[in-house]
């Protein structure tokens, strides 16, 4: 005789159904049709149940939209799904009407709540800390090792957001119970504890397992420091996987995969992306069905005996557990390879996070105190929300470089344009500033003419003003103005004004100068100063005065001297007066 199937761990069982904490009554029990629940790793647990509607009541009073719907196992008595009922249908044919009944564990209010949140200086783990917190979740994650970042995203699903950070770090996600988020480790490709054993013929009625090649992927991830001003660059190799099937292999070919535009900004973010990456080409995938098995449970591990080849402990993404009006069964898909999309396999799905981001947005600068004085500034986007600001943003500068470029930075509550690098939303980059019905473009005059721009300027918010005429022949010119045309400097085609309006002037160069005091008096100070004409110098005021501490010359091929009134010539010391003929009339 054969022996009898083991049932300590896989049972035959039937399920127990309850309704914000209160079993399901017997006469909706006879009437259910099927039960379905599924849950798996980085996905929102499901449970649907279908009933006969012999009432057309569709489901009855106690199944309403909001309720709570707790599925578990009598024998051995496991809970197997906790969740809200989120959808209520009705089904009619020629077998008669069906309410089908569909919950959702607590992931999907994540799907479902759009926010607006920025963290600076802030880790991942404690990321989807404030996540699950803010949605009455607890979460349990492994050490970071990225390090702290800047982290932001748009108003869109939280979930996505979650899912998001998880694949950046290497984890999985999964919800296990009422309210706990849990994020397992599986970059490594190391299997978990294992929490059930199913033996081929007893519990295990179906297995089979696939390792597919290329069996290594070497993994390169790059990316850019700004303060260093230097590329980042971490390499990877994606983990033997030795506990599940292993096929035979001959020489199989590597592959490699350089991985860009993926928020890489340190050399430990770098290393763990790169693993992450690396961990997600694993190449061993599983697929069982057993009877009733509630302790195979997604992000736990299962090993499997009996089955030749395919013995060992594998990684568990998906269980699937149905009653149709028999047993319970389960059906699960195990190994570290990622499922295969029925779209593009080798594209990566975008998520409803935004740790990566497109396209530009009208923004609002909020803060110019940059930490690292790295000519950065603050800015919030009000398209998104007008309550939180993204990381620091760096500001596009024309020919900017090591000390030098035009250094103008937008103000406080300036409107601009941002951009982000490589998508990334923790590296805004401020492209230019933006005019609007508030803030208008500065006057300066007629701009126009016959399709052409004749002015260009660049104005301080005080008003300063560099004016460049962009025409031909004696229009062009250059004005520098200050505010208020106090000050103006015209270096013109046609002339070269310089006029001050009263305010004191100096030029200078060493210890030689020329001063203007804006009351009339020019001072000329130098070494030695030297008047040359080629014709004439005139000299002319209500009094000339000529005064040399040592001694005054004057000397000419001809030299007069004449006044118009009294002349009087006068010396301390002796008076020489001589010629080669001398008259005094």
């Amino acid at each position: 005789m054969s022996p009898a199937p083991r049932t300590d761990v896989a049972r035959s069982t039937i399920p127990s159904v309850s309704i914000n904490g209160s079993l399901l009554p017997p006469r909706l029990l006879e009437d259910l049709l099927e039960l379905r629940v599924v849950r798996g790793t980085r996905s929102t647990g499901r449970a649907q149940l279908t009933f006969v509607d012999r009432t057309f009541n569709v489901g009855g009073s106690e199944l309403k939209l909001g309720a709570e719907l707790e599925i578990t196992a009598i024998e051995p008595k496991t809970t197997i799904f906790t969740g809200k009922i989120t959808a209520i249908a009705t089904e009619a044919d020629s077998e008669g009407v069906r309410a089908i009944i569909t919950a959702h564990d607590a992931s999907h209010a994540l799907a479902r709540s759009s926010s607006v949140e920025t963290f600076l200086e802030q880790t991942s783990a404690d990321a989807i800390t404030s996540i699950a917190q803010s949605n009455g979740l607890t979460a349990t994650t492994p050490p970071t090792k990225s390090g702290r970042a800047d982290w932001a995203w748009r108003a869109d699903s939280l979930l996505g957001q979650l899912d998001e950070l998880c694949e950046r770090e290497g984890w999985e996600w999964i919800i296990e119970g009422k309210d706990k988020l849990v994020c397992v480790e599986t970059s490594s490709l190391t299997v978990p504890t294992s929490t059930a054993t199913l033996e081929l013929g007893a519990q295990l009625l179906r297995f089979s397992a696939e390792q597919s090649g290329p069996l290594r992927t070497d993994v390169e991830v790059r990316g850019w420091d700004l303060k260093t001003k230097s590329p980042i660059t971490s390499k990877a190799t994606t983990p033997s996987e030795s506990s599940g099937f292993q096929a035979r292999k001959d020489s199989p070919p590597a592959a490699n995969s350089i991985v860009t535009r993926r928020a890489a900004h340190t050399q430990d973010a770098a290393k763990v992306l790169a693993k992450s990456f690396a961990g997600a080409a694993a190449t061993v995938t599983a697929r069982g069905r057993a009877i009733f098995a509630p302790t195979v449970q997604p992000g736990k591990a299962v090993t499997i005996t009996g089955a030749g080849p395919g013995d060992g402990t594998y990684y568990v993404r998906e269980v699937e557990h149905v009653y149709d009006g028999g047993t319970l069964r389960t059906s699960f898909v195990a190994g570290f390879r990622p499922p295969t999309r029925l779209t593009d396999p080798w594209r990566t799905a975008r998520t409803g996070g935004s740790v990566l981001a497109s396209g530009i947005h009208t923004a609002i600068v909020s803060d110019l105190k940059d930490p690292d004085e790295l000519g950065r500034v603050a800015v919030t986007i009000p398209s998104v929300s007008d309550q939180h600001t993204l990381s620091w943003a760096r500001v596009v500068t024309p020919g900017g470089g090591n000390r030098k470029g035009i250094h103008w930075l937008p103000e406080v509550n300036d409107e601009v344009l941002v951009a982000f690098e490589d998508g990334d939303v923790s590296r805004p980059v401020v492209i230019g500033g933006l005019f609007n019905g508030k803030d208008a473009p500065p006057k300066i005059g007629q701009q126009l003419n016959e399709g052409k721009v004749t002015k260009r300027a660049l104005v301080t918010r005080a008003g300063h003003k560099i004016e460049l005429s962009d025409e031909d022949g004696e229009k062009g010119y250059v004005d520098i103005v200050l505010a208020g045309d106090k000050v103006r400097l015209h270096l013109g085609a046609d002339k070269i004004d310089l006029e001050t309006q009263g305010k004191p002037l100096r030029i200078a160069s060493g210890k030689d100068e020329i001063a203007f005091d804006g009351n009339g008096t020019i001072t000329i100070k130098a070494k030695t100063i030297k008047l040359a004409a080629q014709t004439d110098v005139v000299i002319e005021g209500a009094n000339v005065k000529t005064k040399g501490s040592a001694a005054v010359e004057l000397s000419a091929a001809n030299t007069t001297v004449k006044a118009n009134g009294m002349l009087k010539l006068q010396s301390s010391g002796v008076a020489e007066l001589a010629g080669s003929l001398v008259k005094i009339n």
